[in-house]
Order: C-alpha cells, then structure tokens, then sequence
C-alpha cells in the first residue's frame, strides 16, 4: 500500500512539472526554451504563486525576489544581468517542500 502511495505522489509532481512553462512576457501564450540576460520572462502552473516560493535561480544566479510578482498561478520575472559561474541551461524554482527545474538557456550579449 505504501508503495502505491509513493508511486501515485511521484506520478502527481511530475504532471505538475509537465503543466509548466516559460514564455517572454511580450508574448505569455507561446512557450520559450531561451531568453538573454535582463529579459523578463513568465513561468506558468500549479504552485508558481509568490506565497509558496522560497527562492528562485536561474543557473547558479540568485534571482531578486524583490523583483518577482506573481498573479494567477504565474511567476513573473527578469533573467538576472549575471554572468552564471555554472551554467546548468536550467530555472530552479525552490518551493515550499520541494524544488523543481525547468530548462532554460540563457544567451550572453555578443562581445566585439
């Protein structure tokens, strides 16, 4: 019985992740797979609400949370203008409990 319950609890986060997105916010209806630095980006699902996040990272970069609001289940935010000491090409989202990922490339300026 307790296996069933760990199975069906596994089996529920990862639709949870599934239901998840990235989008720009000049465009909330079409998901993204990279944004540049300083881009404000959209991540939409269950749980993405201010209240039950403790922390966000985009690669190893520490987002402000003073410049993160949320509404309707979605987090709102800019790609912070840091260049990432370890690039893991991944939005970490640290909830209440748990933790979860989302791939995401973040692109550097052209250097001339």
């Amino acid at each position: 019985m307790s296996s069933f319950f760990l199975l069906a609890l596994l089996n529920a986060c990862s639709e949870d992740k599934e239901d998840v997105f990235i989008t720009s916010i000049a465009n909330l209806n079409t998901p993204i797979t990279e944004a540049s630095l300083g881009e404000f980006i959209a991540i939409h699902g269950p749980g993405m609400d201010m209240k039950k996040i403790d922390s966000i990272c985009v690669n190893d970069v520490r987002v402000d949370m003073l410049e993160v609001y949320s509404e309707n289940n979605t987090l709102f935010f800019p790609i912070p203008v840091k260049i990432a000491m370890e690039v893991t090409d991944k939005v970490y989202v640290y909830r209440k409990g748990d933790v979860v990922d989302f791939p995401l490339k973040v692109l550097l300026p052209e250097i001339r």
